[in-house]
């Protein structure tokens, strides 16, 4: 990887060092993920082990406030689930991919702002819990 860095100009290597950056915050939150923050229609699926299942707003959401860019919406093809993540410096990143357990097809709706997706209380509450966890150990 250094070798490559290498052959980067400062911009490349400093979007490089943010995309890292990105992918270790995003997994060190799915320690707080939990039951409890998980979309409830996705709770009695939930588990430890698919630890980010019910959570691509949240997690999305975060990363967003972090390190910029948009939170994109869209819709799962093979189930017609909404699903949530990032577009930094014109590049797509889905930090929650891992939860699902085989390769999804996802089609663009639309980006979201924070006061799009904080208009709904059940989100705000769980957005908040969520976060006061992730703020409150880091």
């Amino acid at each position: 990887m250094k070798e490559e860095n290498k052959k980067l100009g400062k911009k490349e290597l400093k979007k490089l060092e943010t995309i890292e950056e990105a992918k270790a915050y995003a997994a060190n939150l799915k320690e707080f993920c939990s039951r409890r923050t998980c979309e409830p229609k996705f709770k009695d699926v939930w588990s430890f082990e698919n630890a980010f299942c019910g959570h691509s707003e949240i997690i999305a959401l975060l990363i967003q406030e972090r390190f910029g860019g948009q939170v994109c919406k869209g819709q799962i093809e093979e189930t017609g689930e909404t699903h949530f993540w990032n577009k930094i410096d014109g590049k797509e990143y889905d930090f929650t991919k891992e939860q699902f357990s085989t390769p999804v097809h996802i089609t663009f709706e639309c980006h979201q702002t924070k006061e799009d997706l904080l208009q709904s209380k059940e989100f705000q509450i769980r957005y908040i819990n969520f976060r006061s966890l992730v703020h409150k150990f880091q």
